[in-house]
């Protein structure tokens, strides 16, 4: 969704989220990983709040990932924390890193 994301401009969105966990967890199952328990397990579109944490736990998944695949789990960009809001470059890393490994 929404590819490429444009800084400034492009508002980050529970599609966004949700869309890389799908993404995530498919690769965490291709090399025998389980479903990632995530925290914030229902983002619901318009009405959940996206937090740090969202991120932190997408990040956590796709680097169990990277491991098991006797890769090295990948560098981001940014450092999301409390009352730090979510960003393209979270995002965009994130996707790109995915695309790495797929």
């Amino acid at each position: 969704t929404e590819d490429p994301l444009a800084a400034g401009s492009t508002p980050i969105k529970a599609v966004h989220i949700t869309e890389l966990r799908a993404r995530i967890d498919a690769l965490r199952a291709h090399y025998g990983l389980p479903v990632y328990a995530f925290t914030n397990r229902s983002i619901v579109p318009g009405t959940s709040v996206l937090m740090a944490a969202d991120i932190f736990e997408l990040r956590a998944a796709l680097a169990q990932a990277y491991t098991a695949a006797g890769l090295t789990p990948p560098p981001y960009s940014t450092s999301p924390g409390p009352g730090v809001a979510i960003v393209v470059a979270d995002i965009a890393d994130l996707r790109s890193n995915v695309v790495a490994i797929e």
